[in-house]
This record gives structure tokens, C-alpha cells and sequence, in this order.
């Protein structure tokens, strides 16, 4: 532990740190000896593996010193969970029972104009077990997300991300009062997010909420601290979880079991590894592009962005049927890619500034359930640093929410008196 950073402690960080290590580490070595028979068909180049390695060990030393950097500073400033002062949730008060009752009706409004929209009969799933072949799956996949005829975000923001955080509320009130009640809530609005979750037969969100609702268990329960035992033991059994979910969600429709499981392997420990591999290797050919690879929102700025991402996947997919896709990698991909190693530094810094900022706002969350629900969220919203860039966070309206109801709720639980002092 140095300057109050802990990886054996729930936070933005640390999950961070562990995601970092399992998508972008671990599998480094699989792919060097060539153990993945399906990524090593493109992934040939020694070098740029080890570069991959390189990159990743320096991207979190410097997240390591940003976030040291934070502490140093704000630190003294900012109160700690860790001091005397620690707040819990008064079990005869539940808060924001119509609130969350309204959300939760918009988000199944929402999802219904969604379908409506698109048709029932496009849904990747549904086509799925139609057996459409798995052209047509990624051709209704892509319809569904990145070719939709709309604001997507927006449908996603309500049918998803705030059903995915209501539900971990109705998770964490039941955990805490074990009312039946709170188990029937928690029960319907998963059921329907799992849904959500896996109609654009996507394995990986389904298993975030699983990862998500063992956050938030070991923050009631636990004080925020990592159970590494039981840590192991949840990873197992996700681990069988993606198996299972692999095995019947594979669009060739072939019921491999090696396949599946040389499948789920590759994607778990090598998938986010082949996007950086080949950001890398346009890093390499290419010229720095100075910036140009960012957003510009409404073009407030005077260039016209470059779609990286999406470049990178025509590159290596070509035109799939009028599919369309992109190839996000770990933010120190960006960096690189738009300033070189002054990018990789850079960046690096940044996010380890980002997540101990956020962690430093949420530290005097006590185990109240509503903002151990909001925390939670923002902690995998924040851990996809992992897998995507960081510039979607330079622009982030749903960032800027879950740190706006962090206030909100601490305003309307100490205003009514809910927060109890423990010593």
C-alpha cells in the first residue's frame, strides 16, 4: 500500500489494475509462443508482441504515479473512509422507492421503442436460434449497435446503464434487509437486464454485472475489501459461466466443446491483446496522427477525426456483408497512435489521475446502498480504460451522472437524517 493506494481495496483503481492485468498481460506469453492457434494466424510479429509488453508495464507505472500524484496532493483535503468518521445504512429507510420506480418503467419503455425500432425479428439473438448462419448474426449484431438508425446512446443509457444500476440497488437493499420484497425487485429487473445484456449476443456484459454484483456484495459485507479467496472461487465459477454462455452463443452453430473452450480462453486473455497488437502495428506504419484520432464533438474543434478503430477493424475484417465494427484497445493504444511515447506518458498520467479522482469522491460512501450501487457502477464504467480509450471519458455525460447522484444522495440521506454515525 503506498499513499493510501491498495489493490487488496474495492476502487476504480484497483479493479482497473486487474482488468488491465487480465486483458492486456497475461495472455502476452500465449500469443509470444504462438499457444493461440486462432490469433497467432495474424498476430506473426515477435516484436510487436514484446513492444505490447513493454507498453503495458510502463502505462502502469505511470498510472501508478498519477494516481500516487492525487494522494500527495488531495489527499489532506478530502476525507477517507479510512479516518474516524464512517457513515451506514439505517435498515428501516429505504430511499428513492418512486424514483427508482420511474426509472425503472423508462428503461422498459425505453427497450420497447427500442425493439419496436429495430424489430423483433432483427435481434441478434433471435437470429441466433433461428439459425441465420453467423453472417447473419453479425450483420444483425451491427444493425443493432453501430448501423442503428439512431441515437443508440441514448436508448442504451436508459434501457442499460440505468437499469444496471438500479438493479444493483435492488441487490444491495435486499443483501442489507433481506425483505423479500427487495429479492422480488432485484429478481424482475434482472431478468430483463440480463436480456438486454445478451440480445446482441455479446458474452462480456453479461459477465461485468455477474463481476459487478460481487463488488458490491464485498463492499456491504466486506468493507470494500477484496476477498481473495472467495475472489478465486467467484472466478471459477465465471469462468464455467463464460464456458456455458461460449457454447451457446457461437454463431457457426457447431457445439464444439474444445471449441468452446479454446474460444473463451482466446477471448478472455487474448482478444483485447489482437486489437492492441494491430493499433501497435498502425502506430509503426503510419505517422503519428497528431491528435486527429480524438473526438470532436459537434466539431467544436478544427479537424476532421480519424476513425482509428473502425480503420483497424476494415483492415483486418474487410466488408463482412455490410457489417460494421471497430477495434477498440487499452487507452495507451491512443496515446500512441495520436502523440507517440509523449501520448503514452501522457495518457498513462491521466488515468491514473481519473480513477484516484474518483475514488477519492466515493471514499466516504460508508455501506449505504444506493451509493454503494452508483460506486459500483462507476467502477466498471471506469475499468473499461482496460479495453477502450480514454478519450471517451473527455466527453462523458454518463461520468458526469453518476458523480452528480453521488451528491444528490448524500445530499437527501444527510438532510433526512438516514446516515447513522458508527464510531
Amino acid at each position: 500500500q503506498i499513499a493510501n493506494l491498495s489493490l487488496s481495496k474495492i476502487s476504480a483503481f484497483s479493479v482497473s489494475v486487474y482488468f488491465i492485468f487480465l486483458f492486456n498481460y497475461l495472455g502476452l506469453p500465449i500469443l509470444y509462443f504462438g499457444l493461440d492457434s486462432y490469433r497467432s494466424v495474424n498476430i506473426d510479429s515477435l516484436e510487436y508482441i514484446f513492444l505490447s509488453w513493454i507498453f503495458v508495464v510502463i502505462g502502469l507505472i505511470l498510472m501508478l504515479l498519477g494516481a500516487f500524484l492525487v494522494s500527495l496532493v488531495l489527499d489532506k483535503f478530502l476525507p477517507s473512509s479510512n479516518s474516524h468518521e464512517h457513515y451506514s445504512f439505517n435498515n428501516s429507510i429505504y430511499k428513492f422507492p418512486l424514483i427508482r420506480a420511474f426509472f425503472f418503467l423508462v428503461a422498459i419503455y425505453t427497450l420497447y421503442l427500442y425493439i419496436s425500432k429495430l424489430g423483433i425479428e432483427n435481434i441478434a439473438i433471435i437470429a441466433l436460434y433461428n439459425s441465420l448462419g453467423g453472417e447473419s448474426v453479425n450483420v444483425a449484431r451491427s444493425e443493432m449497435v453501430n448501423a442503428f438508425d439512431g441515437n443508440y446512446h441514448w436508448y442504451k443509457f436508459f434501457m442499460r446503464d440505468i437499469l444496471f444500476l438500479i438493479s444493483i440497488s435492488f441487490f444491495l437493499d435486499w443483501i442489507i434487509s433481506k425483505k423479500r420484497q427487495f429479492l422480488q425487485f432485484f429478481a424482475i429487473s434482472s431478468v430483463i437486464l440480463l436480456f438486454v445484456l445478451i440480445m446482441t449476443t455479446e458474452k462480456m456484459p453479461m459477465l461485468e454485472y455477474f463481476v459487478s454484483l460481487i463488488l458490491a456484495y464485498m463492499m456491504i459485507k466486506h468493507n470494500k475489501k477484496i476477498q481473495f479467496k472467495a475472489s478465486l472461487a467467484w472466478g471459477l465459477l465465471l469462468m464455467i459461466f463464460v464456458f456455458i454462455t461460449y457454447f451457446f452463443l457461437m454463431n457457426d452453430q457447431s457445439y464444439d466443446y474444445l471449441l468452446t473452450i479454446s474460444g473463451s480462453l482466446s477471448r478472455i486473455f487474448t482478444g483485447a491483446l489482437e486489437a492492441f497488437y494491430y493499433q501497435i502495428e498502425f502506430y509503426y506504419d503510419n505517422k503519428i496522427l497528431h491528435g486527429t484520432g480524438l473526438p470532436n464533438p459537434g466539431g467544436i474543434f478544427s479537424f476532421e477525426p480519424f476513425p482509428v478503430t473502425q480503420y483497424i477493424w476494415y483492415l483486418e475484417h474487410g466488408d463482412i456483408s455490410g457489417a460494421s465494427g471497430s477495434m477498440p484497445a487499452i487507452f495507451i493504444a491512443e496515446g500512441l497512435i495520436n502523440f507517440g511515447i509523449a501520448g503514452l506518458i501522457l495518457f498513462s498520467l491521466i488515468a491514473g489521475i481519473l480513477l484516484r479522482c474518483s475514488d477519492l469522491i466515493f471514499d466516504d460512501i460508508g455501506n449505504t446502498a444506493s451509493l454503494c450501487a452508483v460506486y459500483t457502477v462507476l467502477i466498471m464504467h471506469l475499468k473499461n480504460l482496460s479495453i477502450s480509450s480514454l478519450s471517451n471519458y473527455f466527453f462523458d455525460p454518463f461520468l458526469l451522472i453518476l458523480i452528480i447522484l453521488l451528491y444528490l444522495i448524500k445530499y437527501f440521506y444527510k438532510s433526512d437524517n438516514n446516515l447513522i454515525r458508527e464510531n
